[in-house]
C-alpha cells in the first residue's frame, strides 16, 4: 500500500521573514576584478590540465588586484621562494599587499579561521592554488561549494585553481586554460553574473613576464 505523503503548511506570519515583494529589491550592480570574468563578489573557477599555466594567470590577477587591495594566496609553502614570489616580482606586484598561507600543511586551515583572516588583512581577493591541495581529505566539490559560501559571507572575490573541472559548484565565472603551441588560451566557459567574455590568449615571455597574444 502507497504511503501517503502529509503535507505540511507554515504557520500564520512563519514564512513572513522570508518574504519580500520583488518591486522592493533593487537590481545588484556587478562589481569586478576582470570584467566579464573575474566578479568581485564570488567564485570563480580556473580549469585545466597540469602544467597549463593556471598558476601563473592566478599569479597575475594577484598582481594586479595587489596595486590596491590585499590579496590572500593558499598555496604550497615549497612555492613561495622559488614560484610565487619570482613570478610577482616580474609582474611588478606589490608584495607587501599579498599574504600567503600554508596549504602543505598536515591539518588544513579551519573555514573560520580563513573568514577572519579575510577580514583582518581586508583582503580583496583570495586566490587558493590548488583545490585539490586545500580539500585535503574533503571532495573537491564540497571545498567549492564551501569556498562560494565564504566568498558571499565575507563580499570578496575567491579564485579556485583546479585541475579536476568535473563539477565546478556555485561558481559565478568558470574559466578554462588549454596550450596552443606557445600560447595559452583562455576560454570563459560559463558565467551566472552577466555574458561570457571572448576567449583571451597569452604567452610568457622571457623574465616571466605575461604578454598578451592577438
Amino acid at each position: 500500500m502507497r504511503e501517503r505523503v502529509r503535507l505540511l503548511w507554515p504557520r500564520r506570519g512563519e514564512m513572513a521573514h522570508r518574504i519580500q515583494q520583488l518591486s522592493n529589491k533593487q537590481e545588484a550592480v556587478a562589481l569586478w576584478i576582470w570584467e566579464p570574468y573575474i566578479p568581485a563578489q564570488g567564485l570563480t573557477v580556473l580549469e585545466g590540465p597540469w602544467s597549463v599555466g593556471k598558476t601563473f594567470l592566478a599569479l597575475a590577477m594577484a598582481a594586479r588586484v595587489s596595486m590596491e587591495r590585499s590579496v590572500l594566496l593558499l598555496t604550497d609553502r615549497a612555492d613561495w621562494g622559488c614560484i610565487v614570489r619570482p613570478r610577482l616580482d616580474a609582474m611588478t606586484a606589490n608584495v607587501r599587499n599579498i599574504w600567503c598561507v600554508d596549504t602543505s600543511a598536515v591539518e588544513p586551515i579551519a573555514w573560520r579561521s580563513l573568514g577572519a583572516l579575510i577580514r583582518e588583512k581586508q583582503a580583496g581577493m583570495v586566490i587558493v592554488d590548488t583545490v585539490e591541495n586545500f580539500a585535503n581529505t574533503l571532495a573537491t566539490r564540497a571545498a567549492l561549494e564551501r569556498m562560494g559560501e565564504l566568498a558571499a559571507e565575507c563580499d570578496r572575490a575567491f579564485l579556485a585553481v583546479t585541475a579536476l573541472p568535473k563539477g565546478t559548484g556555485p561558481a559565478h565565472s568558470v574559466l578554462s586554460l588549454r596550450c596552443e603551441g606557445d600560447r595559452r588560451v583562455m576560454t570563459h566557459r560559463r558565467s551566472s553574473v552577466g555574458p561570457t567574455g571572448p576567449a583571451q590568449a597569452f604567452t610568457i615571455a622571457d623574465g616571466g613576464r605575461m604578454e598578451w597574444a592577438k
